[in-house]
């Protein structure tokens, strides 16, 4: 399954009146949540490189077009590799430009920047973190299914070593620029030494590597959805199959590029997709999914614990208020910058 084809029969093995229309309109607007919250993805990291290799966009666009043509998540795997590898490096060389003078005090610095600025940070927090739509995809396509989802396995301790590079990130990084934090760290880097100056061709380097990952997701349910409409599925079909790829990624490409241009501001656009898509898919549908699923199991299951149905209910709400806020305040900046 999918994340939208769980949430379909999440709807349609519970309570009967959630089993019709709102099983199918379920699915359909989780599948609207995962388009909209990739390819904002997408167009973050067009942003991003934009920003970082300001004198190199056109050099840029023309490899990302064809680079996200490229099919399968089987064939990315060395790139990804080597994604990972400029990442530690390009976070090692962050760590030593923030150490290498002396932090100041913890206590000079506000520990809160107050309740006006919760959802942007909020919607940032949330979209950093939220991966949930490809880990049933790349689930699917994993050789070892146990070693992805074990206690220990890939899925864990991959969150755990991201969970600890960002709050070690954003700690003693505002903790050496303070209000001077700019809307990526990697503005912050001085020219010099050259190894400081190579950092933000690192991490354009990494957003490249990984832009087609984050295009997998979109183009995977459209093309599912044009061959189960089509009937594009025996190999007299693979051609056909292949040129509908084809376009369906290259009007992707251009969508994202389009939002990319609309939105140049990096941090806006990373808060007004966390708070609106991410939301909905990190917190408050996988809370939901596994209260339908846990409550309707006949016996002899026994319900979760009333303590756990209150903590993903408060996850729910927190949520929601999270979508409702961080989506007004992010809007409202976006429209003010605009202007």
């Amino acid at each position: 399954m999918n994340y939208s084809t769980l949430t379909y029969w999440a709807l349609r093995t519970s309570h009967p009146a959630l089993r019709g229309w709102p099983a199918k309109w379920g699915r359909f607007f989780v599948n609207a949540l995962l388009m909209m919250s990739q390819l904002g993805f997408c167009s973050v990291y067009i942003v991003f490189i934009a920003d970082n290799i300001r004198d190199y966009q056109l050099m840029v666009a023309a490899p990302l077009l064809i680079y996200s043509q490229f099919r399968g998540l089987d064939k990315m795997s060395p790139l990804s590799a080597i994604a990972n590898i400029l990442n530690v490096i390009g976070l090692s060389l962050i760590f030593v430009n923030i150490f290498s003078s002396p932090l100041p005090d913890v206590s000079s610095l506000p520990p809160f920047a107050g309740w006006s600025r919760m959802p942007a940070f909020f919607g940032t927090i949330v979209f950093s973190f939220e991966g949930i739509s490809l880990v049933l995809p790349i689930e699917r396509q994993v050789k070892d299914k146990q070693l992805y989802s074990a206690p220990c396995g890939v899925l864990t301790l991959s969150l755990t070593v991201v969970v600890t590079l960002y709050t070690a990130m954003g700690f003693f990084g505002y903790l050496a620029f303070g209000d001077n934090t700019l809307a990526s760290i990697t503005f912050n880097l001085p020219s010099s030494p050259w190894y400081y100056y190579s950092v933000k061709p690192i991490f354009a380097a990494v957003m490249f590597l990984s832009f087609h990952l984050q295009l997998f997701v979109p183009v995977d349910l459209v093309m599912k959805w044009l061959k189960d409409r089509n009937g594009w599925h025996g190999d007299d079909c693979t051609r056909t199959r292949h040129k509908a790829e084809a376009l369906v990624r290259l009007l992707f490409f251009i969508l994202t590029v389009i939002m990319s241009i609309a939105v140049p501001n990096l941090d806006l656009l990373i808060s007004f997709i966390g708070a609106v898509a991410s939301s909905f898919l990190a917190l408050i549908l996988p809370a939901l999914i596994y209260l339908l699923t846990r409550l309707t199991q006949p016996p002899p299951h026994q319900p979760p614990h009333k303590a756990l149905i209150a903590f993903l209910i408060l996850v729910m709400v927190v949520g929601f208020l999270g979508f409702v806020v961080g989506t007004y305040t992010s809007m409202s900046a976006i429209v003010k910058t605009m202007s």
